[in-house]
């Protein structure tokens, strides 16, 4: 009983293996990938190219306001904490006496 079943596993497998061939033809290739609504930053060969520089330009320029506004929040809170630390002075000093005289030859 077995043996029959071990034998009719092998031509479902294939018929499965056709009809799961015969359906990925028919759908569209995944060379290009989905926008999804987001507009795309290049070409797909721009990967190799690097960063460029003006790239970084334009997106510094985009966020002035931000990173000004978060160099002078850091600015700021550096000079206050300072302002508030109290001023400490600390001195040491080791002073050797020589109770010899001059040496004479």
């Amino acid at each position: 009983m077995d043996a029959k079943k071990d034998q009719k596993d092998p031509s479902e497998l294939a018929q499965a293996l056709q009809v799961i061939s015969s359906i990925s033809r028919s759908l569209p290739s995944p060379t290009q990938p989905e926008n999804n609504g987001y507009g795309s930053y290049g070409p797909p060969n721009r990967v190799d190219e690097g960063v460029r520089l003006r790239d970084v330009w334009v997106a510094i320029s985009k966020r002035r306001w931000m990173i000004m506004l978060i160099v002078m929040l850091i600015t700021t809170t550096t000079a206050v904490m300072l302002a508030r630390k109290p001023d400490i002075y600390m001195s040491e000093t080791d002073v050797q006496v020589d109770t010899e005289g001059p040496a004479s030859d």
